[in-house]
């Protein structure tokens, strides 16, 4: 989700907005890279299931602060020109937190599955 640019410029309370969920998109493609590096790492055993868990905690922890300081804090209503852009980078970057959730979720569980098995 690049920052899609206008024809015109965007007021600067809308360019810093803009800005800050790109800068978000980066640090949130960075979890998503983490939790697929960790599992892989975990499927060829060379992460225990402890290690595993633990760095999927971290990328978890850092998501959730990631949500709310920046996508939660980044305020659209008093945009004007960047407005539409910020509201749909928004609901872009959200969605893909609460898809990330959901691997973690699904992460978890297969590292809780194979510590079952006999």
């Amino acid at each position: 989700m690049q920052p899609k640019r206008a024809a015109r410029a965007y007021s600067l309370p809308s360019e810093e907005a803009v800005q800050a969920l790109h800068r978000t998109e980066l640090e949130l493609q960075d979890l998503e890279q983490t939790v697929v590096d960790v599992m892989t790492q975990f499927d060829v055993k060379s992460l225990t299931p402890g290690q595993a868990r633990t760095a999927l905690s971290t990328v978890e922890a850092r998501a959730q602060k990631l949500e709310g300081e920046g996508i939660d804090n980044v305020y659209t209503g008093e945009l004007h020109s960047g407005k539409e852009q910020a509201k749909s980078d928004k609901k872009g970057l959200l969605k893909r937190i609460e898809d990330l959730y959901s691997v973690l979720e699904k992460s978890f569980k297969e590292i809780k599955d194979v510590e079952a098995a006999p």
